[in-house]
């Protein structure tokens, strides 16, 4: 079982705990059909467009205080989790510590994940997407 928010709190005198939460979603072009011009009766399809292109976006929000952070990025790894981490820890005021909620994507659970020392992780539950309000 994961950390508690209480026992991150106690692990952390003297700060403020804000509880954040972060998820990412894919957003882009994939190839489409339409119909064509043929012989009389038939109406074949045939693919629009072919090209393939992604734009990840990577969003934390603080639903008390009302503030988000954010980053695009063509594709997303464990390098790219990484350099997010590290803007968003840039990010905190001092005497705050994070608290990011999200859930279990591989790029999240990977060993090559660092999270920086102001902020913990709590994992929602596998198969949970309506518990994250992002």
């Amino acid at each position: 079982m994961g950390q508690r928010l209480e026992d991150i709190a106690r692990e952390h005198p003297g700060k403020r705990v804000e509880v954040w939460f972060e998820d990412e979603a894919r957003f882009g072009q994939q190839g489409s059909l339409t119909r064509v011009w043929s012989r009389r009766g038939s109406r074949p399809r045939a693919v629009r467009q072919t090209g393939f292109e992604w734009l990840y976006v990577l969003a934390t929000v603080c639903p008390p205080n009302g503030q988000a952070a954010g980053l695009l990025s063509p594709y997303i790894d464990a390098k790219i989790i990484n350099i997010f981490l590290q803007q968003f820890s840039k990010q905190l005021p001092d005497g705050v510590h994070a608290v990011l909620i999200w859930d279990q994507a591989g790029f999240h659970k990977s060993k090559e994940t660092f999270v920086p020392g102001n902020i913990s992780i709590i994992e929602l539950p596998a198969y949970s997407p309506e518990l994250n309000p992002v």
